[in-house]
């Protein structure tokens, strides 16, 4: 089993794009639990959930953001915060809105667009695409530029 395991990710190497297999799926997440102290897995969100709490939290998503999140796998992300867990209320508040991810709204989802930070490429990408639509042709060279094709 190890050995297929190692094969499958020399030929696939570790990328978020693809599909993880399903032996995969069940090491990482049995890794994972035994990296999970116990006393933080029985920890129970101390905020409860309420239908306004998702739009508070739809605020503190976009926070800090810039540049783009990255591929996380194999960082050293802490896996949890400093202190008293219950104290951390904006991270148990974003713990709900992560659950409610696969629910989201086509109207949640554009509010969070316009609270996630643009970089100074994102905005001139924008711009130039916008003065595309209303007729400016040189634009659009404007908007490959910088860009891998």
């Amino acid at each position: 089993a190890f050995g297929w395991v190692g094969y499958q990710l020399f030929m696939t190497g570790y990328n978020a794009k693809t599909e993880p297999h399903a032996l995969e799926v069940f090491i990482a997440q049995r890794i994972l639990h035994l990296a999970i102290p116990i006393e933080a897995r029985n920890v129970l969100n101390p905020i409860p959930l309420r239908p306004d709490l998702i739009k508070e939290s739809l605020a503190p998503i976009g926070k800090n953001v810039n540049p783009r999140v990255p591929d996380l796998r194999f960082t050293a992300m802490p896996t949890r915060g400093e202190g008293d867990p219950a104290e951390d209320k904006e991270s148990w508040k974003l713990v709900h809105f992560i659950r409610h991810l696969p629910q989201l709204t086509p109207e949640e989802l554009d509010q969070m667009q316009t609270l996630t930070p643009k970089t100074k490429n994102d905005l001139e990408e924008e711009s130039a695409f916008s003065q595309f639509l209303q007729g400016d042709d040189a634009a659009a060279a404007r908007t490959d530029s910088g860009h891998n094709h």
